[in-house]
Formats: C-alpha cells, sequence, structure tokens
C-alpha cells in the first residue's frame, strides 16, 4: 500500500493499471479511496488528495452522521473540521464521534470513542461537538505531532484558544495514549505561522541543528518582508501555497514573488522555497535547507542590526555573526 501511495505523491495520481503492475489487486485503490488516502478521479486514475478540500468535505460528512445519530458529538478532526481549523494527516473518510451508550467500536466510516463525563461540547451550527482544546489535543494524540501542530497553530493564530488550554486536557487525565505526541505538539506550536505549510516546515526543521525563527521581519518596501522562517540566521525559508500563482492574479504574483526573493538575496540572505507536494519528504528538504546554510555566509553586520531593530525579541545567532576579520 505504501508503493502505492508513493506512486501517487511522485507524479499526482495513480492508474489501476500501474497498480496491478506492481501486484496489488484492481480494487484495492478504491479502497485506498474510501479511507481517505486517494480520491477517485477520472475512470481508473486515482488522484492524491488536497487537505484544502477535503476539510470541507469531511465537515459535511461529520453533519450527515450527527444527523443520523443525535446521541453523538463530533470529536477529534471531526470536530476541528465543524470549528474551521486547518487539518493535515488525518482518516479524512473516517468521522470520529463520542458516543455514551457504548464501547468504543471501529467501523470503515465512522470511530465511535467513549464519552466520559468530564468532556466537554460546544454547539457549532447546531451540532454537538467536543470543545476546542479537546479536539486539538485529540488530533495530536492519534494522528501525531504534524497534525498537532498545524491545527494548533491555526487555532493559535485566529486566537480561538491557548496552549494552556489544551494543556489542562492533559492535567485531566482524559487521553491515555499519545501523551507524548501532544506534549510535542505544545512545545513547537508557533501563532505567528500563517499556513498550514509553514507549520509543516517548523515540524519538518525541528530537530536539525540551526536556530529557527518565524516570521521574521526584513528591510523592503513598507512595513518590510515578512520571512515564513529564518534558518540559521541567514537562510530564509518560504512555503510556496499552490493558489497563490493560480487565477488572473497569478501571472502578477510571480512577478511581485520574483522581486521579492531578489531582494532579499541582495541583502546576504540565501533562499529555499517549498511546495505542498515537496514537504512529503522531509529527508530532502533538510538537505536542500543544509546545502543552503553551508553555501550562504554569515550576514553583513549592518543586516544582522536591521534584523534586531525590526524584530525586538530577535537575537542573531551565533552562526548568524560574521567574526572579524572574517
Amino acid at each position: 500500500m505504501d508503493e502505492l501511495i508513493d506512486i501517487a505523491r511522485r507524479q499526482g495520481y495513480i492508474t489501476t493499471r500501474e497498480a496491478m503492475a506492481l501486484g496489488a489487486h484492481e480494487h484495492t485503490l478504491g479502497r485506498l479511496a474510501d479511507v481517505g488516502l486517494l480520491e477517485r478521479g477520472a475512470r481508473g486514475t486515482f488522484l492524491l488528495p488536497s487537505d484544502r478540500y477535503l476539510s470541507d468535505a469531511h465537515a459535511l460528512l461529520t453533519k450527515s452522521q450527527l444527523d443520523r445519530d443525535p446521541f453523538a458529538a463530533a470529536s477529534h478532526h471531526s470536530a476541528l473540521a465543524l470549528h474551521g481549523i486547518a487539518l493535515h494527516g488525518v482518516a479524512w473518510g473516517q468521522v470520529h464521534v463520542l458516543d455514551p451508550r457504548k464501547t468504543s467500536s471501529v467501523h470503515r466510516s465512522i470511530h465511535r470513542h467513549v464519552r466520559r463525563p468530564t468532556d466537554r461540547f460546544t454547539q457549532v451550527d447546531g451540532y454537538p461537538v467536543a470543545t476546542l482544546p479537546l479536539a486539538l489535543a485529540q488530533v495530536a494524540a492519534r494522528f501525531g505531532v504534524t497534525a498537532g501542530v498545524v491545527s494548533l497553530d491555526h487555532a493559535l493564530h485566529l486566537d480561538r484558544c491557548t496552549t494552556d488550554d489544551v494543556s489542562e486536557i492533559l492535567a485531566l487525565g482524559r487521553l491515555r495514549r499519545g501523551l507524548t505526541f501532544v506534549r510535542r505538539a505544545l512545545d513547537l506550536a508557533d501563532g505567528r505561522a500563517q499556513s498550514p505549510g509553514e507549520s509543516r516546515l517548523r515540524c519538518i526543521l525541528a530537530d536539525a541543528p540551526w536556530s529557527i525563527e518565524s516570521q521574521v521581519n526584513v528591510d523592503g518596501p513598507g512595513s518590510g518582508y515578512e520571512l515564513d522562517l529564518l534558518v540559521a540566521g541567514r537562510v530564509a525559508v518560504e512555503f510556496d501555497g499552490d493558489c497563490k500563482y493560480q487565477g488572473p492574479e497569478g501571472h502578477r504574483a510571480v512577478i511581485d514573488e520574483k522581486r521579492r526573493e531578489d531582494a532579499i538575496r541582495d541583502m546576504g540572505f540565501g533562499v529555499a522555497r517549498f511546495t505542498w507536494t515537496e514537504l512529503d519528504y522531509p529527508v530532502a528538504v533538510r538537505r536542500t535547507i543544509q546545502r543552503r546554510v553551508l553555501a550562504t555566509p554569515p550576514l553583513r553586520p549592518e543586516v544582522i542590526a536591521d534584523l534586531t531593530r525590526r524584530n525586538l525579541t530577535w537575537e542573531a545567532p551565533p552562526d548568524a555573526l560574521r567574526l572579524s576579520g572574517s
């Protein structure tokens, strides 16, 4: 199954003929689509799903389940989809609910969890939904650190909750598994992130041996340019969302981005850009950034002084400083 998904990631799609050539049954891709790992395209072709659209579809799927079951309440990523929080790496084809009537049960399309007396709920569009802190903790615990950070970053960015709110869920002892994932996600969460791609990039670099700063302001027209990430004090790491360059304004966006990048390079920064698909290969991302760090000289003193002035809480890491006489 992993080999089939890898092919879809490399080319954006996979056909039933390609799957059968690898020894998979002709219905295997259909089953992967049923659980949300692929989505059906033209006949015999299955596409790699896009989080941007799947979140809305999952919210509708969740509402359809709750319409049939008034005793259940949305939980995990199903709750976050209704809350309007960004999602990544979750089970798109499976709705998660809390149910007070029975023990946990798992079906391909719905996962029922035991609803406990301490669980807190709210109403979203008239549907019972787990509170945001509970759902955020559940997603990190079940789907891992990156999934947790993407959703946490968005919730923090919208000022919908705090990390203390999520930590309180841990203190209540509600979760029995995945506690390490939740704690790590809380450590990495940063409400300054402006897209799920930035959140994923920061997770990929979390254990790298370089300093990492989010949304650092550098010189430029008006209020200056905001870098998605500044790595090792001298490499601008940027995430490029596909929608930025689409539509009638796409050509202008390409030109503006080129001018912006040229200005950043002229200040002495290295630049590394990544798309959503490239983030599926974290080792390659880290290697690319490592090459940029090694190829970029330390910043000029006046650039470091300007960075410090523009970002009052920013301190230049040791490897960003130009040594005397170098």
